[in-house]
């Protein structure tokens, strides 16, 4: 654009005046491109922020109670207290096995557990547990613990108000592992002390199985899904109550069964439905 002044032309040039317009124009649009780069990015890994900022928030409330709290809390308890509250809100079955309860999972899983080799009751007089049944080459039977023994101490520890199935997990563990038992025996004036090892103690998946009296209805009590091949022992009672007692019903005794293995139960289902048909199916958060 060209102007007269003083009769004489000037030029003024208004370009760097567009340039600088068109910087800020520039930036901004910069700025609502990386906005919206931002919001995308932070909606599209919303999980794992909130996953990592929860979980910082844990683990600052868990330092604050260590720190603060008018007690001195237990970690161990505190922690493992609020692991199972936090399974607890998802499904019934979702559990957590620490390090030092892998006897347990094992159990669950291999039908099989450490301990004694004895059926031990309670007496509801004596409100103790007393041993009812030491299988023969097992560790109670092999120390000389007998039917009618009232349990007193386990490795000091006294049993006074101790439920049998606080008892029971008490004489379980790890194999090879000892324990010292003191118990009263009836016509015994002082009380005796056993000390045994632990030793891999295999639960049968079918206890029993036979025929209700008087009738044609078969009975297999089947305790778990786990251990050796559960399946292939209830195919056997299975079979043994079709051939020779001639059963035409059957009722299988799923009481007190702490479940296993799902190709197992399956495997058993494959006995009464026909082939082809869909028993059950699972599916992975990636499927």
């Amino acid at each position: 654009m060209f102007v007269r002044k003083n009769n004489l032309p000037v030029r003024k040039q208004t370009l760097p005046v567009r340039k600088k317009i068109l910087r800020y124009s520039g930036f901004a649009a910069l700025l609502i491109v990386l906005g919206v780069a931002a919001l995308a990015f932070i909606n599209s890994d919303s999980h794992s922020f909130q996953l990592t900022k929860n979980i910082h928030i844990f683990n600052s409330v868990v330092k604050e109670l260590d720190l603060l709290y008018v007690d001195t809390i237990q970690p161990d308890k505190t922690i493992r207290d609020g692991i199972d509250a936090m399974l607890a809100s998802l499904d019934p079955y979702t559990e957590y096995y620490p390090e030092d309860n892998q006897g347990e999972l094992e159990q669950m899983v291999k039908g099989t557990y450490g301990g004694i080799g004895s059926v031990i009751t309670y007496d509801t007089k004596l409100k103790r547990s007393m041993i009812a049944e030491p299988y023969e080459g097992m560790p109670a039977a092999d120390a000389g613990l007998k039917v009618g023994d009232i349990l007193l101490e386990i490795d000091g520890k006294d049993l006074t108000g101790t439920t049998n199935a606080q008892v029971s997990e008490m004489l379980r563990g790890q194999v090879n592992t000892s324990l010292t038992v003191k118990v009263e025996r009836p016509g015994e004036k002082a009380p005796l002390t056993f000390k045994l090892v632990r030793k891999s103690i295999l639960l049968p998946p079918v206890p029993y199985y036979g025929v209700l009296d008087s009738t044609d209805i078969g009975y297999i009590n089947l305790s778990t899904f786990s251990g050796d091949n559960p399946s292939r022992e209830f195919k056997q009672a299975f079979t043994d109550l079709k051939e020779n007692a001639l059963i035409h019903s059957l009722i299988i005794d799923l009481r007190n069964n702490g479940g296993g293995l799902l190709d197992q139960a399956v495997d058993i289902v494959n006995y009464f439905v026909p082939s082809g048909q869909t028993v059950v199916s699972t599916k992975g958060r990636l499927q």
